[in-house]
């Protein structure tokens, strides 16, 4: 061996030479060393935890000096693997010496520690602390399962809660949310978790929520409920909906912070619709009263206009008898002053009818042809139809049965309805305004009528409103001549009604009961 091959450094022979590079025996060292090394480093590691974690630890110095010791006996053996194949022995021996030098260190302070440890004050010293840590490990575990509980009983709270709630992180992603929401907005469990709140909302009302959530986060609104705002919610299937929403802070008491926000949400609908409801009916009583102060007022009218009206078909019929006695009467005068007595007399016969009316009294029915009441009031309103360049068409039933009625009642429909129709198509601008008038009897044996127009038709609002009292679209109308007459019709056992599939204009259809006894009329 020449001086080269003497240096301490030097390469030597590999240690596999002396296995003879024998596989079973080289593996089995190389696989034991590499398995104690990493053993070691993983003490190594945990020792340092310990240190790192517990500075203030009476024995820091002592696991610090376990540390380096199994930390550099790791290396040691990963340098006997390394030497398999390469003979740095030089290198093997120095790391042998620094763990042998360690190791001494290490035995020397824990043989200094060792008559203390053996000592029984320190055994009851570790009993005592062995204890304490035990108590300390039981009331953790009845704390944790007292935490987990409560949270059962919480989410049980939840689940059953009337109305609707979800928690929301402060990006506005849904955490949780209780049966009852799931069912207001029609979602199955765990469908709206980790979604947006803004999923809830439709497009338009998503603006809305941004600002009343942004709020919830600031300063000045710590601690307070942001609560009893409404607004239109959106169940999965796109239906919208009321909804009134409340948000409030949930703190963490480690943090003291607001990390989420609980939203309740209740469902507006039934509220509103009871809201509607009572509006309506509020809305009914003010017509039902406004009605009694007109009907009061009719009837204090009809007296006042009945004393005038009696003299002035007491003087026509003077003057006309005057008229006949001279040799030659003028006939044009005399045609005119019957026409004015005719009606003066049914001007009379109409306001006792109202009278009856307003005072919700029963009228005198007379067996009645309703093809001669039809008759009589074309010829009553056929002054106004031919001024406004109107054709009246009838197409009358001719068997129809007599039936008990209040004549002068149904004629103040007849006209109404007719009257209603030509000033509908004076304004139609219509080259052959025709008012068609048909009676006939129905599928239930009652006697119908009804009176249609070739104008423009109504609109929807005016269908809804139509019967509706102090409602109307003429200029100068009060909105009572409709109401009234339904109200005619159904006290002879019928209906009115506006046929809402007649496309050619409008028609108003309204039936009478045949009867013929004053019982059956009542």
């Amino acid at each position: 061996m020449n001086s080269q091959n003497n240096s301490f450094w030097n390469t030597f022979v590999p240690s596999g030479e002396n296995y003879l590079w024998r596989s079973d025996i080289l593996w089995l060292n190389v696989i034991a060393d590499g398995v104690i090394a990493l053993a070691l480093l993983f003490i190594a590691f945990t020792f340092y935890t310990v240190v790192r974690k517990q500075p203030q630890s009476p024995y820091r110095a002592r696991l610090t000096l376990f540390l380096w010791f199994t930390l550099v006996a790791s290396v040691t053996h990963m340098v006997a693997v390394w030497t398999v194949w390469h003979g740095d022995y030089g290198v093997q021996g120095l790391s042998k010496s620094i763990a042998a030098i360690i190791a001494i260190a290490t035995a020397v302070a824990v043989g200094a520690r060792m008559p203390v440890m053996m000592s029984g004050k320190r055994v009851r010293e570790l009993e005592t602390l062995n204890q304490k840590l035990q108590f300390q490990i039981e009331a953790q575990e009845v704390a944790t399962d007292n935490l987990i509980n409560a949270e059962q009983q919480m989410r049980q709270f939840l689940q059953q809660a009337p109305d609707g709630l979800l928690i929301v992180e402060p990006s506005g992603r849904i955490e949780y949310t209780n049966d009852m929401l799931n069912a207001m907005f029609g979602r199955p469990p765990g469908d709206l978790n980790n979604q947006s709140i803004l999923e809830i909302l439709p497009e338009r009302s998503r603006g809305l929520i941004s600002p009343f959530h942004n709020d919830l986060y600031s300063t000045e609104l710590a601690h307070s409920e942001q609560g009893g705002a409404e607004f239109i919610g959106m169940r999965k299937d796109g239906t919208e909906f009321p909804v009134e929403i409340r948000l409030r802070p949930i703190y963490s008491r480690e943090r003291g912070s607001r990390l989420t926000v609980l939203a309740t949400l209740r469902d507006l609908t039934d509220r509103k619709e009871t809201e509607e409801s009572t509006r309506k009916n509020l809305e009914e009583l003010a017509h039902v009263s406004r009605l009694n102060t007109v009907g009061q007022m009719a009837a204090g009218l009809a007296h006042e206009l009945n004393q005038p009206l009696t003299a002035i078909t007491s003087n026509l019929h003077t003057a006309m008898s005057i008229q006949r006695s001279k040799k030659k009467p003028d006939p044009i005068l005399m045609e005119m002053m019957e026409e004015n007595y005719n009606s003066a007399l049914r001007a009379g016969q109409i306001i006792k009818s109202l009278r009856r009316l307003v005072r919700k009294k029963e009228g005198e029915k007379y067996p009645t042809n309703i093809n001669d009441l039809i008759t009589l009031s074309q010829n009553f309103i056929g002054a106004e139809a031919k001024a406004a360049g109107v054709e009246i068409v009838s197409l009358l039933d001719e068997l129809l049965p007599r039936t008990l009625t209040d004549a002068v009642q149904l004629q103040q429909v007849m006209v109404n309805l007719m009257r209603n129709a030509i000033e509908e198509l004076s304004h139609s601008g219509k080259d052959n305004p025709v008012i068609s008038i048909g009676t006939s009897i129905d599928s239930h044996g009652l006697i119908c009528v009804s009176v249609a127009d070739n104008g423009p038709g109504m609109t929807e609002a005016v269908r809804e409103s139509l019967f509706q009292p102090y409602i109307t679209s003429k200029d100068g109308g009060m909105g009572l001549g409709l109401p009234i007459c339904r109200t005619i019709v159904e006290s002879h056992g019928g209906e009115l009604w506006l046929d809402s599939n007649y496309v050619e204009g409008s028609r108003f259809l309204f039936t009478i009961a045949i009867t013929t006894t004053p019982e059956e009329a009542s």
